[in-house]
């Protein structure tokens, strides 16, 4: 029989995409009676104290060589060898993205962060993972053998198809107010085309507060009070009212492990504009998506200029999204994805 618990790092309704993910491959696997039990670990990781590690030890103490052990990244990643030792039963590692990758560390802790994974990931099964570019990655620069990464894409849910924001053309972003997220670039972009007819809408939780004091001093300085709107963290609704009343979407992101908001705005049917670093808009037909060079403030402004200016592009773009809604990964093949890992580890 299979005994299976789900190790998460705080609070399961956190509003993140790897939160998100989260709830809905255990969602999806407690529909189908599968035994998956998930367990807050609390505390402070990435960054644990001697008291989160206590906590783990003595939970790990108390599964028994039969339970398997999914552990979300943000924790698995900073979890030391001799917490990982302990563990009796198998160890499957969740990796939306390695720690390592998030923007604006310092070289000293990006090291740190990075030796720390790749022991971790030596103790593991498998290491379930949310793109092809983050396996490629922990194959590449982890040491992971490529026989022990399952690839579970995710999921996207129904969306009602975009209506427009009226007059005045409404842009948004979904994401967490942090600098892998990039606002500060998407501003630069904007006062390329500051001469436009537009509006932004940013949803997501702040997770920088000197970044979001910045943000808002440089929307002032250029006089954008009216035009740009931070609403911060928003329930599933809000957002999907949010993408039915915008015109295009924008994801201008350092990096992300896939970009689940992207395809949201995709099976919305909003003509989107990201970065080459989002690897969820590989997953449309060319033309639904516009992808810039990462970096290049310059070219995302452009983009942005042509699709303002142009209602045929725009029009064009936003039918090849619709098109794509019914083509892109759903949750339950995620969750299959998860089951049959977690069932091989304790085989």
């Amino acid at each position: 029989m299979i005994d299976a618990r789900f190790l998460i790092p705080g609070a399961l309704d956190t509003p993140t995409g790897g939160y998100a993910y989260d709830r809905q491959i255990l969602h999806h696997l407690q529909q189908r009676a599968f035994p998956m039990v998930p367990v807050d670990l609390g505390g402070e990781w990435p960054s644990p104290t001697a008291k989160d590690i206590a906590i783990c030890e003595s939970l790990f103490h108390s599964f028994s060589e039969k339970t398997a052990l999914l552990i979300d990244g943000l924790a698995f990643g900073a979890m030391p060898e001799t917490l990982l030792k302990q563990a009796k039963g198998p160890l499957i590692a969740l990796c939306h993205h390695p720690l390592a990758y998030e923007t604006g560390l310092d070289e000293s802790r990006r090291n740190e962060l990075h030796i720390s994974e790749k022991a971790a990931l030596a103790y593991v099964r498998s290491v379930i993972v949310t793109s092809d570019a983050t396996a490629g990655l922990l194959a590449r620069d982890f040491g992971v053998p490529e026989r022990n990464i399952v690839i579970a894409l995710p999921g996207t849910r129904k969306m009602q198809r975009a209506r427009g924001g009226g007059d005045i053309p409404c842009l948004v972003a979904i994401g967490s107010v942090s600098k892998r997220k990039n606002y500060d670039g998407l501003l630069e972009a904007l006062r390329q085309i500051a001469d436009l007819s537009w509006r932004l809408t940013i949803a997501g939780r702040v997770e920088d507060e000197g970044l979001m004091e910045s943000l808002v001093e440089r929307t002032s300085a250029n006089d954008w009070g009216d035009r740009i709107q931070f609403t911060g963290a928003l329930p599933d609704d809000a957002i999907e009212t949010l993408l039915m009343g915008a015109d295009l979407f924008v994801m201008p992101s350092h990096y992300e492990g896939y970009g689940m908001a992207l395809m949201e705005a995709v099976a919305s049917g909003l003509p989107c504009v990201t970065t080459d670093a989002v690897p969820s808009a590989r997953q449309v037909p060319a033309g639904a998506i516009k992808s810039v060079p990462l970096g290049d403030s310059e070219a995302f402004g452009a983009a942005l200029r042509v699709l303002l200016t142009d209602a045929d592009a725009r029009k064009n773009m936003a039918a090849l999204a619709w098109d794509a809604r019914s083509k892109l990964p759903d949750w339950e093949t995620a969750a299959d994805c998860v089951a049959a890992a977690i069932e091989k580890a304790l085989t």
